[in-house]
């Protein structure tokens, strides 16, 4: 009887110091769990601040960019009145006296006068 004593003792003290171990090692993941918990709160803090940036910078994008087509159309307006308003003013070709023209053509075959 001393002898199976003995050993309950001894299987009790070698499960008791795996029992110990095995709370240590809980431990060690419940803290590590802990920290990762508080890292995973910060990405999440970054990423939501990341997020909202993207957002405003694309509304900017958005903005900028209907802004430039508006004043590419007000340019491309502009230059169409100015080109009507010089055609307005340049008298056709048709127009004019052929015999105001100081450069006529000379056919290549006759004579060039000095």
């Amino acid at each position: 009887m001393d002898d199976e004593r003995r050993q309950l003792v001894d299987t009790n003290r070698a499960l008791q110091a795996e029992v110990d171990e095995l709370r240590q090692m809980v431990g060690a993941q419940g803290e590590r769990i802990a920290e990762l918990e508080e890292v995973l709160e910060g990405e999440v803090a970054t990423s939501a601040v990341v997020n909202q940036e993207l957002q405003d910078t694309r509304a900017r994008l958005t903005r900028l960019g209907r802004d430039v087509r508006t004043r590419a159309f007000e340019i491309l307006a502009d230059a169409t009145s100015l080109v009507e308003d010089a055609a307005e003013v340049i008298p056709d070709e048709e127009e004019e006296d052929p015999e105001e023209d100081p450069e006529e053509e000379v056919p290549p075959d006759s004579p060039a006068m000095d």
